[in-house]
């Protein structure tokens, strides 16, 4: 078996993505775009570890090599989003992988690896965070999902629709309105945003990239980036303005995400990690969604801090940076961003 490093310019793109799209373990953010895509608005650089058994490609691993803010160099799989790490055929592949990123990390010297497993897997490194991933099976029947929800979820739903909130499924011209939702959350969150930079090249990368909205009237108030992978949708970023919330617009947008993905004979939703016990997560388990456990796992070398002792560390900056206007958290929000690796 050989274990190859690319680039983004030395990959074979073509033999990655067919491996991923295919793969039981996979997920969308294994594909090769995405490395491309932190690259590209970063600067980040980004590194492809694969297997082969002679012309057989047979296990791989995106990663992307990180400056911390308050730790040193790192290379996470994958920063950003929910899931990365080693996709591979066997745990003997998933092994040989991670002794192929080993070695890299000895000779770029950086002492911080962080692998985003969604399974678990047989690596010799210890897990944080407790993380969870919300998923919703889905039925075939958009009737059968309804009546699946609760009464006060319907009535939810309903009293959106009777206020005449109404949906509405965009493509790349759909990220302005998307874009303006989605950075006043992240003030009203206390988070620094992405660049609006970031999503128009996930847009570029992945063209089936879609955008559904939420209007009352002539206004947007509400927003989310679909994806769709193999059996899944996924929706990773989600907003909605906060003054609207008595409206029920998520309500309403992820009914029409769940709803859509019926349609299409999707058999699961994705609707991403929360914290158990947290507000997303109750919001998420209200749907029926299912929690399975994320298997994050680092080593972590000469006194650095793991991405939860990171994120405690800057806690006392969330309530600073919500008194911020918008406008200011967009120019230096994404400078902060970048250094984030969750």
């Amino acid at each position: 078996m050989r274990i190859q490093t690319d680039s983004v310019i030395s990959l074979n793109k073509q033999a990655w993505d067919t491996y991923i799209v295919t793969h039981p373990q996979a997920t969308h953010y294994h594909l090769s775009g995405w490395g491309a895509v932190i690259e590209r608005v970063y600067r980040y650089s980004s590194l492809y570890v694969s297997a082969w058994d002679a012309d057989r490609l047979v296990g791989v691993v995106p990663l992307v090599t990180l400056g911390g803010l308050l730790r040193r160099k790192s290379m996470v799989s994958m920063p950003y989003v929910d899931y990365g790490g080693i996709c591979a055929d066997t745990p003997a592949i998933g092994y040989a992988l991670y002794r192929g990123i080993e070695r890299e990390l000895t000779a770029r010297q950086i002492s911080l690896l962080d692998l985003r497993h969604r399974m678990e897997t047989q690596v010799p490194l210890d897990t944080y965070g407790d993380k969870v991933t919300m998923v919703l099976p889905l039925e075939n029947d958009t009737d059968q999902m309804w009546k699946s929800f609760g009464a006060k979820l319907r009535n939810q739903i309903r009293k959106a629709e009777k206020e005449q909130l109404q949906t509405q499924w965009m493509d790349a011209k759909g990220l302005p309105d998307f874009y303006y939702v989605y950075l006043h959350n992240m003030r009203d969150l206390g988070s620094p945003p992405h660049s609006v930079k970031f999503f128009q090249r996930i847009i570029e990368t992945f063209p089936d990239t879609q955008f559904l909205l939420v209007r009352f009237g002539t206004r947007v108030i509400g927003g989310g980036l679909c994806l769709v992978f193999q059996d899944t949708m996924l929706v990773p970023w989600a907003s909605s303005l906060r003054s609207y919330f008595r409206l029920c617009p998520n309500n309403l947008l992820y009914w029409e995400a769940i709803r859509s993905a019926c349609e299409r004979g999707l058999q699961r939703f994705d609707f991403g990690r929360s914290s158990r016990g947290s507000g997303t997560y109750n919001f998420k388990k209200q749907w029926g969604a299912l929690e399975e456990p994320l298997h994050w796992q680092a080593s972590v070398g000469g006194g650095d801090l793991t991405n939860e002792e990171s994120h405690a560390a800057l806690a006392w900056v969330v309530e600073a940076w919500k008194r911020l206007p918008v406008s200011v958290t967009r120019v230096i929000g994404p400078l902060v961003r970048r250094r984030l690796s969750n």
